[in-house]
């Protein structure tokens, strides 16, 4: 009799071997990955202020999406089973930093011989639930690390916490008007009108009048939707800023390169305020020419962004200001230049050291052209060239925008520069 290894090494059979194979792998890795939208392990809980954050996150995304169960084998401290892990704590806790409010019923247990905790959270029919508060913690060196953000809504992704993007909101509002309709085609055949009347009443409960977030805390069944215009494209460069200076107002988002440049070339059709400060420190933060935009906005203004842009103390936005500096007046320059020397940048200790050895009483845009691009002595102001150079940096790849944007610098400082220094 042949032995049971003898039949799974034997060529007639490396196929079956194949088949059992790849049938378990894959019904095991299947399993995993939908496990990994409703559930997940955690080893210890300490109560910090992080992992406090991350749990409410969890939850949130968990009744977004299909519900779920957070398991932790092992909580350190005891009196946080009272603390925290209680139903109605958490759901107060969750409640304060999204809207509108969840109706799923939360559970929690002990389990691993008490030791340990199991939570579990229904999908909410009220979702998408968006933060209405950012969740934040302070780090040793007091900065601000975000968990989540105000305006943004979490959902559940293979294993991890993830935002909504415009297919969940389309797939949402199609989900809940299938459901109305539905639900109004049974009416119309089972129940009288008076329950037609009401399910007419849930679908004006909808909300797309706008990009907020609308919800009718009064009926149960009312859903809010995000209006969808922002999946569609654009009419106009102006629509996209200002989706794009609400976006920046709610979580922090800023315009990539590319819509700052388009906007560059559209510039003098720009007059809405908040568009330009959004510009002007997308400019910033973004190392991208900013002279143009400086030189619509207030000196005010630009001298407060300058403070605070060098307090932050952070590269390359703290540099990048710092160049922006050199315009300023000189007493208020030189001041800023002094609280610079604090840095704990070498780059930004370095320009210091540069900065230092001009004569800054007496500016004029061609030192400041020396101080800034000290290897270029042949270009000249060119309008047509400038904007060659913006719509070849829009069209070009991102192995060539460095080279373009060096160019871009030197022509944009030429061209808005001296109405800066006035």
């Amino acid at each position: 009799m042949k032995s049971p290894t003898h039949l799974l090494t034997s060529p007639k059979n490396k196929n079956l071997i194949f088949k059992i194979n790849y049938h378990s792998v894959n019904k095991i890795t299947k399993k995993l990955d939908q496990e990994s939208y409703i559930r997940e392990e955690k080893e210890i809980f300490n109560g910090s202020e992080p992992e406090i954050l991350k749990y409410l996150q969890t939850l949130v995304c968990f009744t977004n999406y299909l519900g779920g169960i957070i398991l932790t084998k092992k909580v350190i401290d005891k009196n946080h089973f009272k603390s925290f892990f209680d139903a109605a704590t958490l759901e107060d806790k969750i409640n304060s930093y999204i809207e509108p409010p969840i109706d799923g019923i939360i559970a929690v247990s002990k389990f691993n011989k008490g030791q340990g905790v199991k939570i579990k959270i229904e999908k909410s029919s009220r979702s998408p639930h968006f933060y209405k508060d950012d969740g934040y913690f302070k780090n040793l060196k007091n900065k601000k690390i975000f968990i989540f953000q105000r305006g943004t809504i979490g959902v559940r992704r293979s294993g991890k916490n993830d935002i909504f993007n415009s297919h969940d909101f389309e797939s949402i509002f199609k989900g809940k008007f299938s459901e109305i309709f539905k639900s109004i085609q049974e009416v119309i055949v089972k129940q009288p009108i008076d329950a037609l009347i009401k399910n007419i009443d849930n679908l004006k409960s909808i909300s797309t009048e706008a990009v907020y977030y609308k919800h009718d805390s009064a009926n149960p069944n009312a859903m809010p939707v995000k209006y969808l215009l922002d999946t569609e494209p654009f009419d106009n460069i102006n629509e996209e800023l200002k989706a794009s200076v609400k976006s920046w107002k709610t979580n922090g988002t800023l315009p990539s390169e590319i819509l700052i440049a388009k906007a560059y070339l559209g510039a003098d059709k720009i007059k809405d305020k908040e568009i330009i400060k959004l510009l002007l420190f997308s400019s910033i933060e973004k190392s991208v020419p900013f002279c143009l935009w400086a030189s619509k906005t207030k000196k005010s203004d630009l001298k407060s962004a300058i403070k605070d842009f060098v307090k932050k103390d952070i590269h390359p936005h703290s540099k990048e200001a710092l160049k922006l500096n050199i315009f300023m007046p000189y007493k208020f320059s030189k001041s800023v230049f002094e609280s610079a020397k604090n840095s704990r940048l070498f780059s930004i200790k370095k320009f210091i050291d540069k900065i230092e050895k001009v004569d800054l009483q007496n500016k004029k845009l061609e030192l400041i052209k020396k101080i800034l691009y000290p290897g270029d002595s042949g270009t000249t102001k060119d309008a047509e060239g400038l904007k060659k150079i913006v719509n070849d940096f829009i069209n070009s790849n991102k192995n060539q925008r460095g080279i373009i944007k060096s160019r871009w610098r030197i022509l944009d400082l030429l061209l808005f520069g001296e109405k800066l220094l006035k």
